[in-house]
């Protein structure tokens, strides 16, 4: 909380191609509401100076960059948005699928190399004794 007053209420809001699917409550604070685009915490105070960690958990349709909006409300209704980026990345098992496959693929690709080397320096050496 950056301001002098004391921090009442803190919204987060995803963006198209994201999903949220979990809010936890944090403390003093409780999940308000919580739909697959936003939640909302309040009950708590967060006084000026102090942090307040959120988790949430997101699903995404495409791995990139996007970016969070974020409302931290304060009495009077007064609000401070400010944007969270965030990069997603491939799921785990999906990366290390790709790289067996491409490590299978580089394998069969040398063995192919290999077997048209020994093909092409036996006839080669066919060739040298003909003469």
């Amino acid at each position: 909380n950056e301001r002098r007053e004391p921090m009442t209420g803190f919204l987060v809001t995803v963006p198209a191609g994201l999903r949220l699917v979990r809010a936890e409550p944090v403390g003093d604070w409780r999940v308000a509401e919580a739909t697959a685009t936003s939640a909302a915490w309040e009950g708590g105070r967060l006084l000026p100076g102090e942090e307040l960690v959120v988790r949430v958990s997101l699903e995404a349709d495409t791995p990139g960059a996007v970016a969070l909006t974020s409302e931290q409300r304060y009495p009077g209704d007064e609000v401070v948005r400010w944007q969270v980026p965030l990069v997603v990345l491939p799921p785990a098992e999906e990366t290390s699928q790709n790289l067996g496959t491409a490590l299978a693929v580089g394998i069969l690709g040398l063995l192919v190399l290999t077997g048209i080397a020994v093909v092409a320096w036996v006839r080669r050496t066919r060739a040298r004794a003909a003469r």
